[in-house]
């Protein structure tokens, strides 16, 4: 079978949240493929599914919602691409965009000896033929540029297209596109934890890469496989950098050992140094850590102490049933949040208090300062419990700091942002509820240190359990 060859080249291109909480929340997919062209159509047709379904399972696996664009056939052009790219409504260092095109491809002459490394990845971009012509398409370097401009959190930009002026054909085996049983954690870690920038290249400048009908691109499908294999971008890295296997058509030529060239710079960003801001009133509050630009965390987790304060001033009722560790987590009305089946004293985190009971203290809070709080998002969590040691920084079965119970705030010290308790001592609703569910997040003292930063629960918001409390953060000065 002749198929296309194509000069393909794949870009990663990861930012990291400068010192603010990754609250990336949705995934903006503009996926462009030129279907319409007989020389292409099923090979380009096989890759846009294929790279459809990547993003789809990322979304579903990761919790971004996902924002789909899909042009191909004859809709493909160069105005309708750097529409779909103008259109983005990007939420800055929050969201992710991922750009894939398949289909012709020349590399643009004033570039013709561009090296392509990271540094001037931009430039190493092929001109997209989404018009009449080569001269009449679509710098690649212009839809980098235009996704920069909106400054997502996470870039991913794959062009499958040839970047020189001559396109041979060849055959070759199918791709394979690797298939586990459970990515979540995977794509997690890809998606929502990476920082840095990462080129991946078919092949070495001025040499050809194979796309092949009704298979897709050879470097696609190992792209999607790597990131379903995937632990760290550097496990991606590693899998890519393996030679790609292409037959060509009888006669042409011998075969073809593929190597791509892929290139991976982690990013060594600094943690802004943490600052201690007071309560922005003299009334009784938590004590406050900056971790962004008027983006405040409590240091600690609720105490005992701050809860009888709201409970004193409001009379709320929180003496509902508590499920206890010691009863096999049974609800007991004999535990409440005064009493919750171990000592305590008033620096303890407060516990047997529900969601609805946590949400409550936090608008009370505001009221009585006059600044808003509210329960720490899930994705601040997410990112502040990879700065924090399961080990060194945490209460639990296997840490530094091993306890019969939960221990007071703060016993095993700060993590790299001045916050305690992040992960371990007890568990934590987080702002992330669906309908009456709601999730809890961090672990607790009865827990390894695998599972603090990995496991995540939903409990009904009423529920009330003597290893679950929460923090609140503060949005303004």
């Amino acid at each position: 079978m002749l198929i296309p060859a194509i000069r393909l080249l794949a870009t990663v291109l990861l930012w990291a949240c400068a010192g603010l909480p990754c609250r990336a929340q949705t995934l903006h997919a503009v996926i462009v493929g030129d279907t319409s062209r007989p020389e292409l159509t099923t090979g380009a047709d096989a890759s846009t599914r294929v790279v459809r379904a990547l993003v789809r399972d990322v979304a579903r696996y990761t919790d971004l919602s996902l924002a789909l664009t899909v042009i191909d056939g004859e809709a493909v052009s160069a105005q309708r691409v750097q529409s779909a790219i103008n259109a983005l409504n990007v939420v800055a260092g929050r969201d992710v965009v991922l750009f894939y095109f398949v289909g012709h491809g020349v590399l643009s002459r004033n570039r013709a000896n561009s090296t392509g490394g990271p540094a001037d990845v931009g430039n190493a971009l092929p001109r997209l033929w989404v018009g009449n012509d080569f001269e009449t398409g679509l710098d690649g370097s212009a839809v980098l540029s235009g996704i920069r401009a909106k400054s997502p959190r996470l870039t991913v930009v794959i062009v499958e297209a040839c970047n020189r002026a001559t396109s041979p054909y060849a055959t070759g085996p199918s791709g394979l596109v690797a298939a586990f049983a459970s990515p979540q954690e995977r794509y997690r870690a890809l998606f929502l934890q990476a920082s840095g920038e990462l080129v991946a290249m078919a092949a070495e400048p001025g040499e050809t890469a194979f796309l092949e009908r009704g298979a897709g691109g050879f470097f696609t499908n190992a792209f999607v496989g790597a990131l379903r294999e995937g632990q760290s971008w550097q496990d991606v890295v590693n899998k890519l950098r393996q030679p790609i296997k292409v037959v060509p058509a009888a006669g042409t030529r011998a075969e073809i050992n593929q190597q791509p060239r892929v290139e991976w710079r982690p990013a060594t960003f600094a943690l802004p140094k943490p600052e201690i801001a007071p309560p922005p009133s003299p009334r009784p509050g938590p004590t406050m850590v900056r971790v962004g630009n008027g983006i405040f965390a409590a240091r600690d987790l609720v105490t005992v102490a701050q809860f009888r304060a709201f409970v004193d001033a409001t009379s709320r009722q929180v003496d509902g049933p508590c499920r206890v560790e010691h009863l096999d987590w049974r609800p007991s009305y004999d535990f409440s949040w005064r009493s919750p089946g171990y000592p305590q004293s008033d620096r303890h985190p407060v516990v047997c208090v529900s969601y609805t009971d946590a949400t409550a203290y936090a608008a009370w809070l505001s009221d009585q300062t006059g600044s808003r709080y509210r329960l720490m998002p899930l994705d601040w969590w997410v990112t502040f419990a990879r700065q924090a040691d399961p080990v060194q920084h945490s209460v639990c079965r296997g840490c530094r700091l091993t306890a019969p119970s939960v221990q007071p705030v703060g016993s095993a010290g700060p993590d790299a942002w001045g916050l305690n308790d992040v992960l371990g001592n007890v568990w934590q609703w987080v702002d992330a509820c669906d309908g009456a569910r709601c999730k809890v997040r961090g672990g607790a003292w009865v827990d390894g240190p695998d599972v603090l930063r990995t496991r995540e629960f939903a409990r009904n918001s009423t529920e009330r359990w003597n290893a679950l409390g929460f923090r609140v953060v503060r949005i303004g000065e």
